[in-house]
């Protein structure tokens, strides 16, 4: 009786064991897997535990990672295009915004805010549209020089224009680029896709991205809070059907 006691513990040692071990491992600190230096684990473990997740899930991601969290400035200079690659892939990976004012609207009413970059990747700098992708837009419209004091946004509209899909190598390109007339909103609503959702990028006059809004349905709107006076660009891109679509653009 004694041994077959000393067995049935021994047995529950065991699989207490086990299951400490299973746990542990389906813990976002396995980025040691990853085959990251000491230095870039401690920085992917200041992540918040959802990017964690999303990149250890995905092998794109878990690819880019070790050179994403690397030290971008003590990085050797051969490697820094590298890191600032990888970066690029992850935060467009992500839903994220400047200012915790800004806000979707989903066709249901409900309104969403995202979090905020800093918060997502902290250490990091914004991404920036280069010029050559900043000044092309693909669709313009005439603004007059002297902005008037405007009671209600402005409301520019966008028929038929192809939506990409998403390409992590080759930038997205701007569909809009438009000088607001008021304060009160810097908004891009969907009226129709080709596939259930785009993803929506708005950026400042140089270039800076300020929102980054992913799976956006027809009927959402993208906002944010513009400064009167300054230009924002708009791009979309789609993971689902890519084809053409409508938008109207509130500046």
């Amino acid at each position: 009786m004694r041994f077959l006691k000393n067995s049935f513990a021994a047995v529950l040692i065991i699989c207490t064991l086990a299951s400490c071990s299973i746990a542990f491992a389906a813990t976002p600190s396995s980025e040691n897997s990853l085959g990251m230096s000491p230095q870039a684990q401690e920085n992917f473990s200041k992540a918040p535990y959802k990017v964690q997740d999303e990149i250890l899930s995905s092998p794109e991601l878990s690819a880019a990672a070790p050179y994403a969290y690397m030290d971008l400035y003590s990085a050797p200079e051969s490697l820094q295009h590298d890191i600032l690659a990888a970066r690029d892939l992850i935060i467009h990976s992500q839903s994220w915004t400047t200012d915790p004012n800004d806000y979707t609207v989903y066709p249901d009413g409900s309104i969403e805010h995202d979090p905020l970059f800093s918060d997502l990747f902290p250490g990091w700098d914004l991404p920036t549209l280069e010029n050559s992708i900043l000044e092309t837009p693909s669709f313009s419209i005439s603004q007059p020089l002297a902005l008037t004091k405007a009671i209600a946004p402005s409301v520019a509209k966008i028929p038929n224009y192809y939506i990409p899909k998403y390409n992590a190598s080759r930038p997205t390109p701007v569909m809009i680029k438009l000088r607001s007339t008021t304060v009160e909103t810097f908004a891009v609503i969907v009226d129709s896709l080709p596939g259930a959702t785009c993803n929506i990028g708005i950026a400042n006059a140089n270039g800076v991205e300020l929102k980054n809004k992913l799976r956006v349905p027809v009927h959402g709107e993208c906002h944010i809070f513009p400064d009167k006076g300054q230009y924002y660009s708009a791009r979309v891109s789609t993971y689902d059907k890519p084809g053409s679509g409508s938008f109207r653009v509130l500046y």
